[in-house]
């Protein structure tokens, strides 16, 4: 009677080995994984499709389904304005010429030093940048609320 217990549990090891073994080998791959960001990185979440990584001019076309939603973009810098120690500024798609309205908080700025130098940066040299943030719409316009910003690695 022990032996066909013993037999059944070896039974059952071999098709878990097998099923492991098989599941495992058809998922490996030899790409080469991309060194910057990428701008079509998906995300399953809650059984939805949700994008990690938008270019400006998807923000604006999608933004209903984005508002709320912590996003990461890139673009350049096409002005910047100082109000009661916040940044404002417009960032435009490096691609075509969508952009859209971004601030730096006075606290985010305050506890991370040297994102408004980056910001800077980007308006004088035209230098492309990296940014993450949260997509709103204050006073009828849309905005990112950023609180990552650093200079675009490729």
């Amino acid at each position: 009677m022990n032996f066909k217990i013993l037999g059944l549990f070896i039974l059952v090891i071999i098709v878990a080995v097998g099923a492991y073994t098989l599941g495992s080998s058809s998922g490996t791959s030899n790409s080469v994984q991309p060194t910057t960001p990428p701008v079509e990185n998906d995300v399953v979440q809650n059984k939805s499709v949700t994008k990690s990584f938008f270019e400006v001019h998807e923000i604006t076309t999608e933004y209903q389904e984005l508002l709320g939603k912590t996003i990461s973009t890139r673009g350049i810098v096409q002005s910047l304005n100082e109000g009661k120690g916040n940044v404002f500024f417009e960032l435009k798609d490096p691609q075509n010429d969508s952009t859209i309205k971004g601030v730096l908080f006075a606290k985010t700025n305050s506890d991370n030093a040297g994102r408004k130098d980056v910001l800077l940066q980007s308006r004088d040299t035209g230098a492309i940048i990296y940014l993450k943030g949260e997509i709103d719409v204050y006073k009828g316009e849309l905005e990112i609320k950023a609180w990552k910003v650093q200079d675009f690695e490729f």
